[in-house]
Protein backbone atom coordinates (compact mmCIF):
# COMPACT_ATOMS: atom_id res chain seq x y z
CA UNK A 1 0.00 0.00 0.00
CA UNK A 2 1.18 3.52 -0.79
CA UNK A 3 1.28 5.31 2.57
CA UNK A 4 1.75 8.80 1.13
CA UNK A 5 0.46 9.86 -2.26
CA UNK A 6 2.24 12.69 -4.06
CA UNK A 7 1.36 14.33 -7.34
CA UNK A 8 1.70 17.65 -9.12
CA UNK A 9 -1.16 19.67 -10.59
CA UNK A 10 -1.77 23.09 -12.12
CA UNK A 11 -4.34 25.25 -10.37
CA UNK A 12 -7.11 26.52 -12.61
CA UNK A 13 -8.57 28.75 -9.89
CA UNK A 14 -7.26 30.37 -6.71
CA UNK A 15 -10.49 30.45 -4.69
CA UNK A 16 -10.89 28.57 -1.37
CA UNK A 17 -13.51 26.38 -3.08
CA UNK A 18 -10.96 25.37 -5.74
CA UNK A 19 -8.42 24.55 -3.03
CA UNK A 20 -10.93 22.34 -1.22
CA UNK A 21 -11.72 20.60 -4.50
CA UNK A 22 -8.02 19.91 -4.98
CA UNK A 23 -7.82 18.34 -1.51
CA UNK A 24 -10.93 16.28 -2.17
CA UNK A 25 -9.56 14.97 -5.46
CA UNK A 26 -6.24 14.08 -3.86
CA UNK A 27 -8.02 12.17 -1.08
CA UNK A 28 -10.16 10.30 -3.60
CA UNK A 29 -7.13 9.33 -5.66
CA UNK A 30 -5.19 8.08 -2.66
CA UNK A 31 -8.14 6.16 -1.26
CA UNK A 32 -8.52 4.39 -4.61
CA UNK A 33 -4.82 3.42 -4.48
CA UNK A 34 -5.50 1.93 -1.05
CA UNK A 35 -8.32 -0.19 -2.49
CA UNK A 36 -11.11 1.67 -0.72
CA UNK A 37 -12.06 4.40 -3.17
CA UNK A 38 -15.51 5.72 -3.98
CA UNK A 39 -16.45 2.98 -6.46
CA UNK A 40 -15.19 0.21 -4.19
CA UNK A 41 -17.14 1.53 -1.24
CA UNK A 42 -20.30 2.17 -3.25
CA UNK A 43 -20.30 -1.48 -4.28
CA UNK A 44 -20.57 -2.28 -0.56
CA UNK A 45 -23.35 0.24 0.06
CA UNK A 46 -21.02 2.77 1.67
CA UNK A 47 -20.08 6.39 1.00
CA UNK A 48 -17.12 8.56 1.90
CA UNK A 49 -18.13 11.89 3.49
CA UNK A 50 -16.12 14.78 4.89
CA UNK A 51 -17.20 15.57 8.44
CA UNK A 52 -14.82 18.44 9.18
CA UNK A 53 -11.81 20.10 7.63
CA UNK A 54 -9.24 22.74 8.48
CA UNK A 55 -6.77 24.66 6.32
CA UNK A 56 -3.75 26.77 7.23
CA UNK A 57 -2.42 28.94 4.40
CA UNK A 58 1.21 30.03 4.42
CA UNK A 59 0.69 31.69 1.06
CA UNK A 60 -2.36 31.71 -1.15
CA UNK A 61 -1.72 29.81 -4.41
CA UNK A 62 -2.50 31.66 -7.62
CA UNK A 63 -4.34 30.58 -10.75
CA UNK A 64 -2.06 28.80 -13.21
CA UNK A 65 0.50 27.92 -10.53
CA UNK A 66 1.91 24.40 -10.43
CA UNK A 67 1.72 22.85 -6.97
CA UNK A 68 2.68 19.53 -5.43
CA UNK A 69 0.20 17.92 -3.06
CA UNK A 70 0.99 15.17 -0.56
CA UNK A 71 -1.72 13.35 1.36
CA UNK A 72 -1.83 10.53 3.90
CA UNK A 73 -3.91 9.10 6.73
CA UNK A 74 -2.60 9.80 10.23
CA UNK A 75 -5.35 8.41 12.47
CA UNK A 76 -8.33 6.05 12.41
CA UNK A 77 -10.92 6.00 15.17
CA UNK A 78 -14.54 4.79 15.38
CA UNK A 79 -15.06 4.67 11.63
CA UNK A 80 -13.52 8.11 11.03
CA UNK A 81 -10.18 8.79 9.40
CA UNK A 82 -7.98 11.85 9.87
CA UNK A 83 -6.40 12.74 6.54
CA UNK A 84 -3.49 15.16 6.24
CA UNK A 85 -2.48 17.30 3.27
CA UNK A 86 0.54 19.39 2.40
CA UNK A 87 0.85 21.70 -0.61
CA UNK A 88 4.15 23.14 -1.82
CA UNK A 89 5.05 25.40 -4.73
CA UNK A 90 7.44 24.78 -7.62
CA UNK A 91 10.51 25.40 -5.44
CA UNK A 92 9.26 23.36 -2.50
CA UNK A 93 8.08 26.23 -0.30
CA UNK A 94 5.03 25.50 1.86
CA UNK A 95 1.72 26.83 0.57
CA UNK A 96 -0.88 25.09 2.70
CA UNK A 97 -1.33 22.48 5.39
CA UNK A 98 -4.72 20.91 5.85
CA UNK A 99 -6.51 18.11 7.62
CA UNK A 100 -9.93 16.56 7.15
CA UNK A 101 -11.96 14.03 9.08
CA UNK A 102 -13.47 11.58 6.58
CA UNK A 103 -16.09 9.02 7.55
CA UNK A 104 -17.55 5.95 5.92
CA UNK A 105 -21.34 6.05 6.15
CA UNK A 106 -24.11 3.71 5.14
CA UNK A 107 -25.48 4.96 1.81
CA UNK A 108 -29.10 4.32 2.82
CA UNK A 109 -29.27 5.29 6.50
CA UNK A 110 -26.50 7.95 6.36
CA UNK A 111 -25.14 6.65 9.67
CA UNK A 112 -21.54 5.74 10.46
CA UNK A 113 -20.59 2.38 9.03
CA UNK A 114 -19.50 -0.28 11.48
CA UNK A 115 -16.32 -1.01 9.57
CA UNK A 116 -12.62 -0.48 10.19
CA UNK A 117 -10.49 -0.36 7.08
CA UNK A 118 -7.05 -1.90 7.02
CA UNK A 119 -5.17 1.17 5.81
CA UNK A 120 -1.62 2.37 6.52
CA UNK A 121 -1.30 5.22 9.00
CA UNK A 122 1.57 7.72 9.04
CA UNK A 123 1.22 9.08 12.55
CA UNK A 124 4.72 10.50 12.60
CA UNK A 125 3.75 12.67 9.63
CA UNK A 126 0.82 14.29 11.43
CA UNK A 127 0.74 18.02 10.71
CA UNK A 128 -2.61 19.06 12.19
CA UNK A 129 -4.06 17.08 15.12
CA UNK A 130 -7.77 16.60 15.58
CA UNK A 131 -9.29 20.01 16.10
CA UNK A 132 -12.20 20.98 18.38
CA UNK A 133 -15.67 21.63 17.02
CA UNK A 134 -16.56 25.25 16.35
CA UNK A 135 -18.75 26.76 19.05
CA UNK A 136 -22.23 28.26 18.46
CA UNK A 137 -22.22 31.97 17.69
CA UNK A 138 -24.51 34.93 18.09
CA UNK A 139 -25.09 36.00 14.51
CA UNK A 140 -25.60 39.67 13.68
CA UNK A 141 -26.70 39.36 10.05
CA UNK A 142 -28.36 36.68 7.93
CA UNK A 143 -29.24 35.82 4.35
CA UNK A 144 -30.85 32.89 2.55
CA UNK A 145 -29.08 30.53 0.19
CA UNK A 146 -30.84 27.82 -1.84
CA UNK A 147 -28.76 24.78 -2.84
CA UNK A 148 -28.65 24.58 -6.67
CA UNK A 149 -28.47 21.33 -8.62
CA UNK A 150 -25.00 22.11 -9.97
CA UNK A 151 -23.57 22.17 -6.42
CA UNK A 152 -24.43 18.51 -5.79
CA UNK A 153 -21.88 15.69 -5.90
CA UNK A 154 -22.05 11.91 -6.35
CA UNK A 155 -23.40 11.52 -2.82
CA UNK A 156 -26.49 13.57 -3.70
CA UNK A 157 -25.74 16.53 -1.42
CA UNK A 158 -23.88 19.83 -1.70
CA UNK A 159 -20.21 19.14 -2.28
CA UNK A 160 -17.93 20.08 0.62
CA UNK A 161 -16.03 22.64 -1.48
CA UNK A 162 -19.24 24.41 -2.51
CA UNK A 163 -19.83 25.67 1.02
CA UNK A 164 -17.25 28.33 0.25
CA UNK A 165 -19.28 29.31 -2.81
CA UNK A 166 -22.40 29.53 -0.63
CA UNK A 167 -20.76 32.16 1.59
CA UNK A 168 -19.10 34.15 -1.21
CA UNK A 169 -21.49 37.14 -0.77
CA UNK A 170 -20.11 37.85 2.72
CA UNK A 171 -16.38 37.16 2.19
CA UNK A 172 -14.14 40.18 2.91
CA UNK A 173 -12.73 41.99 -0.09
CA UNK A 174 -9.53 42.93 1.76
CA UNK A 175 -7.21 40.93 3.96
CA UNK A 176 -5.58 37.56 3.29
CA UNK A 177 -7.22 34.33 4.41
CA UNK A 178 -4.78 32.33 6.51
CA UNK A 179 -6.99 29.77 8.28
CA UNK A 180 -10.35 28.14 7.65
CA UNK A 181 -12.37 25.47 9.42
CA UNK A 182 -15.67 23.93 8.37
CA UNK A 183 -17.78 21.53 10.45
CA UNK A 184 -20.49 19.73 8.47
CA UNK A 185 -23.42 18.78 10.70
CA UNK A 186 -26.18 17.84 8.22
CA UNK A 187 -26.18 17.25 4.50
CA UNK A 188 -27.38 20.21 2.42
CA UNK A 189 -29.80 18.80 -0.14
CA UNK A 190 -30.91 20.01 -3.56
CA UNK A 191 -33.33 22.93 -3.32
CA UNK A 192 -32.93 23.23 0.46
CA UNK A 193 -32.99 26.78 1.81
CA UNK A 194 -30.22 27.63 4.26
CA UNK A 195 -30.47 30.57 6.63
CA UNK A 196 -26.82 31.65 6.79
CA UNK A 197 -26.03 33.82 9.78
CA UNK A 198 -22.68 35.46 10.40
CA UNK A 199 -20.71 37.76 12.67
CA UNK A 200 -17.26 39.34 12.81
CA UNK A 201 -15.03 38.66 15.80
CA UNK A 202 -11.59 40.30 15.80
CA UNK A 203 -10.05 39.19 12.49
CA UNK A 204 -12.41 36.24 12.04
CA UNK A 205 -15.63 35.76 10.12
CA UNK A 206 -17.90 33.33 11.99
CA UNK A 207 -20.68 31.62 10.06
CA UNK A 208 -23.41 29.11 10.83
CA UNK A 209 -26.28 27.88 8.71
CA UNK A 210 -29.64 26.38 9.58
CA UNK A 211 -31.37 24.15 7.06
CA UNK A 212 -34.86 22.68 6.96
CA UNK A 213 -33.79 19.90 9.36
CA UNK A 214 -31.53 21.81 11.74
CA UNK A 215 -27.93 23.01 11.93
CA UNK A 216 -26.23 22.39 8.60
CA UNK A 217 -22.71 23.75 9.06
CA UNK A 218 -20.43 26.09 10.96
CA UNK A 219 -17.42 27.86 9.47
CA UNK A 220 -14.63 30.05 10.80
CA UNK A 221 -12.45 32.10 8.46
CA UNK A 222 -9.42 33.94 9.88
CA UNK A 223 -7.78 36.83 8.03
CA UNK A 224 -4.49 38.69 8.32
Amino acid sequence: MKMIDTHTVMLSDETPAALCTLLQDAASQHQSLLGSGREEMQSRGLLWMVMRQKLLLHRAPVSGETVTIRTWLSEARHGMYLRQYELTDAVGAALCQAAAVWALVDAESRTLAQLRLDVPLCQQECRLPRFPLLRPIETTQEYTFTVPTEYLDENGHMNNARYFDAVTPILPTNGDLYAAQIDYHLEAREGESLAIGYAVEDNSLLIQAQGDRGLCFRMKLEYQ
